[in-house]
C-alpha cells in the first residue's frame, strides 16, 4: 500500500515537473524575434508573385542575398513612404528584415533607399537673363580743413609748431 501512494505521487510530480517546465519554455520561445539589417544594391526585383515580391540584394561583399517584401514592408526613401513600383535595379538600399528559421527565408521589414529623391528636371529656356549692371552711389564725402587755432595776444606761453616741436614766447610773432 505504501508503494502505491509512492507510486502515485511520484507521478504526479513528475506531471507538475514537467508542466512548470513546458511553461517556462512557452515563456521564453515568445521573446521578439530580432530585426537584422543589410546594405546593398538591388539586383533583381521578382513581381510575378505579388503576395511575395521577391528582392535580391548585392551587399558589399558581393553575395547576393534574396529578401521577400509582403504588403506590410514599408519602402521608404527619407521620410517619404513609396511602393514597389519606385524600386529599380542598381539603387543602393537598407533592409530590415527577420529570418525564419523554419522556412530559411528573409522576410524584409522596411526598405530604405540610400539614393537622393529624384530631382525633377524642368525643360531649359531658350532667353538668357541677363541682369542689368546697378551702379551703387555713394554719398559725397565732405572734408574740411581744420581751423587753424590762432592764440590770442598774452595769454599764451608756448606755441606748437607743425612739425611737433615747441617754440618758446620769445619766437613767437605778434601782431
Amino acid at each position: 500500500m505504501l508503494g502505491r501512494k509512492f507510486g502515485v505521487s511520484l507521478a504526479i510530480f513528475a506531471l507538475s515537473f514537467t508542466a512548470v517546465s513546458s511553461q517556462s519554455y512557452a515563456e521564453s520561445a515568445r521573446k521578439p524575434i530580432p530585426t537584422l539589417l543589410i546594405k546593398g544594391e538591388i539586383m533583381a526585383l521578382d513581381t510575378s508573385d505579388v503576395s511575395s515580391i521577391q528582392l535580391k540584394l548585392r551587399d558589399r561583399y558581393g553575395f547576393e542575398t534574396p529578401l521577400y517584401l509582403n504588403k506590410s514592408t514599408r519602402i521608404s526613401q527619407g521620410n517619404v513612404d513609396l511602393g514597389t513600383s519606385q524600386l529599380r535595379e542598381g539603387q543602393e538600399v537598407e533592409v530590415q528584415y527577420n529570418f525564419d528559421v523554419n522556412t530559411a527565408k528573409r522576410h524584409a521589414v522596411s526598405v530604405a533607399l540610400t539614393d537622393e529623391l529624384p530631382v525633377t528636371v524642368t525643360a531649359p529656356t531658350t532667353d538668357v537673363v541677363v541682369p542689368e549692371p546697378v551702379e551703387v552711389k555713394a554719398p559725397p564725402v565732405v572734408m574740411s580743413a581744420p581751423e587753424p587755432v590762432v592764440p590770442e595776444t598774452g595769454t599764451v606761453t608756448e606755441v606748437v609748431a607743425e612739425v611737433g616741436e615747441v617754440v618758446p614766447p620769445a619766437a613767437v610773432v605778434q601782431e
